[in-house]
């Protein structure tokens, strides 16, 4: 349903699955473009998905992975396609995921598990969203120890410092 006053939309909302309650409530600006737009992804009545538009098209979109009314993810976009993502996943309000996107596909990925601003995991993909690559801290001391170098997505090398020395001490070629 859209809702018009003097001629323009005001409001939109529509039941997507079709089991008669709205889950997607829309709202437009005095130039009839939308600038905000709640979801209900989950069927429980409660919105889950907010973005904000500028100029018509998404500029921040926040997602509530965990339903429990607190966005866990938020998604910066330009000119309509993502550029950064930053997530919640363990839900104690602090980023330990955060992405970055290049021509709207991740480019990017960093993880930090504990939360100490030092990502344990660094991975980085090319333009057709294959791996190239990806480092590990896996003590958790701020230290790369592990590099794995990847060709088209498959592994082709990996580098390990396993003793936790700062040098690498194994090395994996794969054929």
């Amino acid at each position: 349903f859209v809702f018009y006053e003097k001629g323009k939309p005001v409001r939109a909302e529509q039941d997507s699955d079709h089991d008669g309650r709205m889950d997607t409530k829309l709202a437009f600006g005095p130039d009839g473009k939308p600038v905000r737009q709640e979801r209900d992804t989950n069927r429980d009545g409660k919105p889950d998905q907010w973005i904000e538009f500028a100029g018509g098209e998404p500029a921040v979109q926040k997602d509530d992975h965990d339903f429990d009314g607190r966005a866990d993810a938020t998604t910066w976009f330009e000119g309509g396609q993502p550029v950064r993502r930053e997530e919640d996943a363990d839900g104690d309000g602090k980023v330990d995921r955060r992405v970055r996107y290049a021509g709207g596909h991740p480019a990017l990925v960093e993880e930090d598990e504990n939360e100490d601003g030092r990502p344990e995991l660094r991975a980085e993909f090319a333009p057709d969203g294959k791996k190239t690559s990806e480092q590990q801290d896996t003590n958790g001391d701020g230290r790369i120890d592990v590099t794995i170098t990847f060709r088209d997505g498959v592994k082709t090398r990996v580098e390990e410092d396993s003793n936790h020395d700062g040098k690498v001490d194994l090395i994996t070629e794969y054929a």
